[in-house]
């Protein structure tokens, strides 16, 4: 396992940073690379369509997607509230997808 997939590793950034944006490193500009990328995940997901958001963070691109469509899922509990602070009528679990212990990965 890598240092970033375990939640201890983004708690510690987390703590050692003046904001939760600095903690994952968004210091881009990310609307520019939205504007490339939205329109090819829309060219591939019809509007009946459902999405998953494994390692949604804190929801950058939950609002491409309508509220009943999305599910955004991240094993760190603070994305997963910020996420909810920023998009509080889509859908977001705190979920450690990185362990094989999920109830639908194979033993």
């Amino acid at each position: 396992m890598t240092p970033t997939q375990d939640v201890s590793f983004w708690q510690e950034r987390i703590a050692q940073s003046p904001t939760l944006l600095q903690a994952i490193g968004m210091n881009f500009e990310w609307w520019f690379l939205d504007d490339i990328h939205r329109p090819i995940a829309h060219s591939f997901i019809e509007s009946t369509d459902s999405v998953l958001d494994v390692g949604c963070g804190i929801g950058r691109t939950a609002g491409w997607f309508s509220d009943e469509q999305y599910t955004g899922i991240d094993f760190v509990p603070e994305f997963i509230a910020e996420a909810q602070k920023t998009h509080p009528q889509k859908k977001f679990e705190v979920c450690n997808f990185v362990t094989s212990d999920l109830p639908f990965m194979p033993q």
